[in-house]
């Protein structure tokens, strides 16, 4: 991921981020867990990658498409307002239905 997609991702400024790895400042826990979510990794998971913990003993998760992890954290944004929210969840949910129906030829031009 790029610092762009890692800052709308997270809500977290790259430059926050970058100062962190440099270990010029420290991130607070709920930092470390906005941080985590918006990667969509544990914040368990984050720390034993860096030698202070253990792994969590769970399968991993299955791949989603990047436009569907796209829409996720939108919706986990709070800086998204609530009208785009709806608009997400019913789109998303006319399109599980329309998936949902035995198919049919549609008429194209």
């Amino acid at each position: 991921m790029t610092d762009l997609q890692i800052e709308e991702a997270t809500g977290i400024r790259a430059s926050t981020f970058h100062r962190w790895k440099r270990g010029e400042s420290a991130p607070t826990v709920d930092k470390v867990r906005q941080f985590c979510a918006g990667l969509g990794v544990s914040p368990r998971e984050a720390l034993a990658s860096l030698g202070m913990g253990e792994r969590e003993a769970t399968a991993p998760e299955p791949i989603i498409d990047p436009d569907i992890l796209a829409l996720l954290h939108k919706l986990q944004d709070p800086r998204t307002n609530e009208e785009t929210k709806n608009y997400i969840r019913t789109t998303l949910r006319m399109l599980n239905d329309m998936a949902s129906q035995p198919s049919r030829r549609r008429r194209t031009g």
